[in-house]
């Protein structure tokens, strides 16, 4: 009986985890502009490990102003050079 517990409780985390990382990958842009401002990392390292949010701003005009909005948070009014 307390196998079938032990293996829902390891789906349950599995399927919590597969939510999870997409939220703190999103997340995680916030800090890592910063260090970009800071000079703690370069425009190249931002785009290589944030690459698929360039299509998702592209194509998804909420997920762009969302992106903003939340790099404001951390940033302030600043913009990357290009």
């Amino acid at each position: 009986m307390e196998r079938k517990e032990s293996k829902s409780t390891g789906a349950t985390i599995i399927v919590l985890l597969l939510l999870l990382l997409p939220v703190l990958y999103f997340l995680s842009v916030g800090p890592a502009v910063l260090m970009l401002k800071h000079g703690m990392i370069t425009e190249r390292d931002l785009y290589t490990v944030y690459a698929p949010f360039t299509w998702l701003v592209e194509h998804v005009p909420f997920f762009s102003k969302a992106l903003e909005a939340y790099i404001w948070l951390w940033v302030g009014d600043w913009t990357p050079s290009q």
